[in-house]
């Protein structure tokens, strides 16, 4: 009996499925396990673009305002993380969250007021838009931007285009 159990049990999770249980531990029904991350060949999210001065840019969402163009001040929040390609996700260890100083972060976009990578990551945005940004190990180069991000190593953003100014 014992090994007609494990053999259906074992079948229920090959098929993917998972027995849920209730508050009392028993059995109720069965639900397909989520499948995981969609992934390509060179192992970038799927829908991924590579740009030169990043690993890869992905839209989340589209934006339907005006788009981010070279030597417009733009405002984004943003949250990042150390880039750790063992991950499904690649988000390492939180290094900064713009949403946690309570206001938005701006800059002119395309005159380097910003680590590599961004000014060619945000151009194009649209205002509304969320796009993740995988900036390579130049991000900080060879001196740390702080106490929690070694020296050249990749990092992820989370960026929402909140605004465009033209100057």
């Amino acid at each position: 009996m014992r090994r007609i159990v494990l053999m259906l049990l074992g079948m229920l999770l090959a098929a993917g499925l998972t027995p849920l249980a209730d508050c009392y531990g028993k059995t109720t029904r069965h639900v397909r396990r989520a499948k995981p991350a969609r992934h390509t060949r060179s192992g970038l999210p799927a829908g991924a673009t590579q740009t030169p001065g990043l690993i890869y840019k992905l839209d989340v969402k589209a934006g339907s305002g005006p788009v981010a163009a070279t030597g417009e001040t733009v405002s984004v929040q943003y949250t990042g993380w150390l880039y750790d390609a063992a991950r499904r996700d690649h988000r390492g260890t939180q290094i900064d969250n713009s949403q946690a100083r309570g206001q938005p972060f701006q800059f002119k976009l395309g005159a380097g007021q910003v680590i590599q990578g961004w000014d060619v990551g945000i151009a194009g945005m649209k205002v509304g838009g969320e796009r993740i940004l995988a900036v390579p190990g130049l991000g900080y180069g060879t001196s740390a931007g702080g106490v929690t991000i070694p020296p050249n190593t990749p990092m992820l953003y989370d960026v929402i285009l909140l605004g465009v100014q033209s100057q």
